[in-house]
């Protein structure tokens, strides 16, 4: 009997390549529950930072999560339009979801959100 894995225990839904800002959207939300830990370490860290006076730099959020920890990050799967697996990790572009998700979650936090696709508006 083989060992279950992460695509057996997610029904895979399908999008199609390149994927689009509400796919990307439906994306992190399911990223964001798959690594509570992860985004849990990284609030918190957001937090201190802003208590202690300093700004909030997700990108640096994510790398001192993916440098400084052993927390396994995990990707969630999908399928393209041609049915082939993938796996979404947030990438440097879907970052600016995060710090609007921070912004959602502290108003006021001093996160430094660039202007992005997420603002409105295909691109």
């Amino acid at each position: 009997m083989t060992q279950p894995t992460l695509w057996d225990a997610v029904s895979i839904r399908h999008y199609p390549l390149p994927l689009k800002v509400e796919d990307r959207r439906r994306l992190f939300a399911e990223w964001m529950a798959l690594n509570r830990e992860a985004v849990e370490r990284m609030e918190s860290w957001a937090l201190w930072l802003s208590a202690t006076g300093g700004y909030v730099c997700v990108d640096h959020l994510f790398n001192k999560l993916r440098f400084e920890t052993s927390i396994d990050v995990k990707g969630v799967p999908f399928e393209d339009d041609q049915g082939k697996p993938h796996k979404y990790r947030v990438n440097n572009n879907d970052r600016a979801l995060f710090g609007r998700w921070l912004l959602g979650r502290h108003p006021g936090m001093p996160v430094h959100v660039r202007r992005s696709m997420f603002d409105g508006g295909e691109r």
